[in-house]
């Protein structure tokens, strides 16, 4: 997006607005580092922003715009685009229900809109309800699969980033039965050729990416199972080959401390906890979801809609102010000198 200001703008959906996404928005759009940095405009709902920041006791006026060229971007208000999805007053903070999945549901797909048009730099999206996107008929039941079915040209890899670490998953929301089913030399290989590729895109000349092993110590050369020898090794060898620094497998109870002291650039985890955990336990709230290849940059936070707290004004907005610097600092890093 062409402007004389350098800060990049983000686009914020609230997320389900019966959950924490409301606050956690009042809340990182009220702390001032937000907008040093970046743009930011919300998109969601006025009255339940504002009743957000009622709870917060904040004086914050709410800037209504239609696109993000309106906004002002001024300390003291938040800019605020609404979509048409019906009535307010049946969201019930902590309540989850069908027409606020409608809801966040419209959100996603307003900030779509606006990627494809070229109007953001950023897109952070707050926690949605994936059982009640079900329940409500949608076809995507999460971000994930919304945004691959209004940009399935682009070649995307997903990277979980927290301080020094960033993670790379072969697999993610299946079972470990189905993850384990579904390791393939070749899915391996061009797996890591996605992670090759994007870790030169934001600077790193030629990138050491480990190889988390399946199995406990690497299998010890097949005591502990046959996953190693059958699909890791030769998915490395592969990569070698082509001029990829692949290396390991490396036993996944010190792979990440060893990215941590700078050994590699990056870590291909095989299934959701075995890099989840390893984020989470270091910082939990420093734990974002990156997206690579669209024509922004994606991030998103990693935690859930945590109902159980919502409208209680306890809710921490850390981890979405980490996921929209994060979106912003990677952005930037893919912008030509």
């Amino acid at each position: 997006m062409k402007t004389n200001d350098a800060r990049p703008l983000v686009v914020v959906t609230m997320g389900d607005p019966a959950g924490v996404g409301p606050e956690i928005c009042a809340g990182c759009m009220t702390d001032s580092d937000i907008l040093k940095q970046v743009r930011p405009v919300v998109i969601g709902d006025r009255g339940i922003l504002q009743r957000a920041l009622d709870l917060q006791g904040s004086k914050f006026q709410i800037h209504l715009v239609r696109s993000p060229e309106e906004g002002g971007y001024q300390f003291g208000s938040i800019d605020l685009m609404e979509t048409d999805h019906g009535v307010t007053e049946e969201i019930v903070f902590g309540s989850p229900s069908v027409p606020a999945a409608k809801m966040a549901y419209s959100f996603i797909l307003k900030a779509i809109e606006l990627g494809k048009q070229g109007s953001t730099d950023v897109i952070t999206t707050c926690p949605i309800n994936k059982e009640f996107f079900v329940r409500a008929g949608f076809g995507e039941k999460d971000h994930t699969a919304l945004f691959r079915k209004h940009f399935g040209g682009a070649p995307t890899v997903s990277m979980f980033h927290c301080r020094e670490l960033r993670v790379f998953h072969y697999t993610r929301h299946m079972s470990l039965k189905n993850a384990i089913a579904a390791l393939d030399v070749d899915k391996l290989v061009e797996r890591m050729k996605g992670i090759h590729t994007t870790l030169r895109g934001i600077g790193i000349a030629s990138p050491r990416i480990a190889v988390a092993a399946l199995n406990p110590h690497a299998s010890d050369h097949g005591l502990f199972g046959d996953e190693e020898e059958k699909f890791l090794i030769p998915a490395i060898r592969k990569c070698v080959e082509m001029g990829i620094r692949a290396e390991g497998p490396v036993p996944s109870d010190s792979v990440f401390y060893l990215e941590k002291r700078g050994v590699y650039d990056g870590v291909l985890s095989l299934f959701h906890d075995q890099g989840h955990i390893a984020c989470k336990t270091y910082d939990f709230e420093k734990s974002v979801s990156l997206t690579f290849g669209f024509p922004f940059m994606r991030s998103t936070v990693d935690h859930g809609t945590a109902y159980d707290i919502a409208g209680k004004n306890t809710a921490s907005y850390q981890n979405l102010k980490e996921a929209i610097l994060m979106g912003a600092k990677y952005w930037k890093m893919q912008q030509p000198e």
